[in-house]
């Protein structure tokens, strides 16, 4: 009897998973630890759940969850990403809780475009979206006819105070002299303001415009062929969406809406290091002796724990895991002795 009741406990939440499958939606993790207890009873299934990178058919795209079921029947295999969409002010007003309810987990948010330009949608879509539990992301529109630099300014503005769950995205789609330069110039700027990573939205027909001097950035690639990490390789070494349609239906959004799917490559760090300049030597830094003032180091560091380190060249400091938010706030405190967030 206890028996029957375990079978049928596990049967209900395989079902639950599936149905969550069919919508490539995330997975619950309590639903996972349950399951794998109650089949750890079990000797005709074997269950094996990876969280780490799933290196198979599609092109080592890593996916969110594998989940492989063997039991007398055969093998069941499902790698799990995670669904989403972008929208503008194109997609006019939208209800987030009924896109969520559609199984959706990720939104990208158009903000800016060139130097002036704020998409008139981007509070309310953002508001929105956040308020649902939706994860929530941010794009550029990169353009030629202003400085790139400007651009990153203007960006980093319109988003510096959300919830960036999603790593921002530069999008990339038209086509002018310089524009590797361009791209650089932004990316370059971006990171120096913000110390978060970027990635590259762009056509797989508009690749050709761009050279390997970018490959190493996340590459959201848009192709419009219903068929989701379907794609050829290019000399980008680390594709983290595919844009797969631009004509999904999506409950809550009344226009047709672009279908991306997600791997783990999109999710924004939300934690980091600081990272100092080798350090002033002397009492607070004025030069009398040549060791360190270890407690004038540490008044900048109020309830942070850190970690000395030296070589030939002098002593520096790192601190301990900290919010990104607090890695930003040290940023703009220590001045010219910030090296870098890690």
């Amino acid at each position: 009897m206890e028996q029957n009741k375990i079978n049928r406990k596990i049967l209900e939440i395989l079902n639950n998973i599936y149905q969550k499958l069919v919508l490539k939606s995330s997975i619950i993790v309590d639903e996972l630890k349950t399951l794998t207890e109650m089949i750890l009873s079990l000797h005709t299934v074997k269950f094996i759940i990876l969280t780490d990178y799933y290196k198979g058919s599609i092109s080592k795209s890593r996916c969110f969850y594998y989940i492989k079921i063997t039991n007398k029947r055969g093998v069941v295999e499902r790698m799990v990403y995670m669904k989403g969409i972008d929208v503008s002010n194109h997609n006019g007003s939208i209800n987030f809780g009924q896109v969520k309810d559609s199984g959706i987990e990720a939104v990208y948010i158009k903000a800016t475009e060139g130097t002036t330009f704020k998409d008139r949608c981007l509070e309310a879509n953002y508001s929105n979206a956040h308020c649902e539990g939706l994860k929530t992301g941010f794009y550029h529109f990169l353009v030629g006819t202003s400085e790139p630099e400007t651009q990153a300014n203007s960006f980093y503005n319109a988003i510096k105070d959300k919830a960036n769950d999603l790593i921002p995205m530069l999008d990339i789609e038209s086509n002018f002299d310089g524009l590797i330069d361009f791209i650089l110039r932004f990316i370059a700027k971006f990171k120096e303001i913000s110390n978060m990573q970027i990635g590259i939205y762009t056509y797989t027909s508009f690749i050709d415009n761009l050279d390997d001097k970018i490959a190493g950035y996340p590459l959201w690639e848009a192709n419009y062929n219903n068929t989701p990490w379907k794609l050829k390789s290019n000399f980008f070494t680390n594709r983290v969406g595919h844009q797969y349609s631009e004509t999904g239906c999506v409950n809550g959004i009344d226009t047709d809406c672009d279908m991306n799917e997600f791997n783990d490559g999109i999710i924004n760090k939300t934690n980091g290091y600081v990272r100092i300049n080798y350090l002033p030597i002397g009492y607070r830094g004025d030069g009398s002796f040549a060791g360190v003032d270890m407690g004038y180091v540490q008044e900048y560091f109020e309830d942070i724990r850190i970690y000395a380190n030296s070589n030939e060249n002098g002593i520096w400091v790192e601190t301990q895991n900290l919010p990104m938010s607090k890695c930003l706030e040290l940023k703009d405190t220590l001045g010219s002795w910030f090296c870098d967030i890690k």
